[in-house]
C-alpha cells in the first residue's frame, strides 16, 4: 500500500509539473521596431530628417550675437568723443549687451553684436565716428585710436 501511494504521489506531481509548465509560456523575446534598413539612395534622406529632428529640439534657442572686443586707445576717460561713440554703440540696432573698461589711456568695449565688426562700425553716425581712426577690423574684434591725440615728437603714427 505504501509501494502504491508513493507512485501516486509521483504520479500527481509528474503532472502537476507538466500542467504548471504548461500554462507558463516561456517569456518573448524582444521585438525589434518594424523599420527597414535605409535603402541606397533613402539615407541621405534619412539623414536630413535627423538633422531636422536635432534642430527641432534646439529650435528654440537663438544666437543672440558674437562678442566684440573694442579697443579704443589713446584716449581720455572724460574725453566727449568717447562718451559719443559709447552711447552711439550702446543704442546701434542688433546690440545685446554692452560693456565697458578703461585702463591706462585704453578704452575696452564688450559688445554682443549680431553683425561683423566692421558692420558695427559702419553703422555708427558720422558724428560718432568722426574723432577715431578704424586700424583694424577683425572677427571678433576692432581697434580705433584718436585722431586727436597729440603725440610727442619722435614717436610712431600708428
Amino acid at each position: 500500500m505504501k509501494f502504491i501511494t508513493c507512485i501516486q504521489v509521483i504520479i500527481l506531481s509528474a503532472c502537476f509539473v507538466a500542467h504548471s509548465t504548461a500554462q507558463t509560456k516561456p517569456p518573448k523575446p524582444a521585438t525589434k521596431p518594424a523599420t527597414k534598413p535605409a535603402a541606397q539612395g533613402n539615407s541621405l534622406d534619412s539623414l536630413k530628417i535627423a538633422v531636422n529632428n536635432i534642430k527641432s529640439l534646439f529650435g528654440g534657442l537663438k544666437k543672440s550675437g558674437d562678442t566684440i572686443t573694442i579697443l579704443v586707445s589713446d584716449i581720455d576717460y572724460d574725453d566727449t568723443s568717447l562718451y559719443q561713440l559709447k552711447e552711439s554703440i550702446r543704442t546701434t540696432k542688433g546690440v545685446k549687451h554692452f560693456s565697458m573698461n578703461y585702463k591706462s589711456g585704453n578704452a575696452i568695449f564688450e559688445v554682443t553684436y549680431t553683425g561683423k565688426p566692421s558692420a558695427l562700425w559702419d553703422a555708427q553716425p558720422a558724428t560718432a565716428r568722426k574723432a577715431f581712426k578704424l586700424v583694424e577690423a577683425g572677427d571678433n574684434n576692432m581697434v580705433l585710436t584718436n585722431k586727436n591725440t597729440t603725440r610727442p615728437a619722435g614717436s610712431k603714427n600708428p
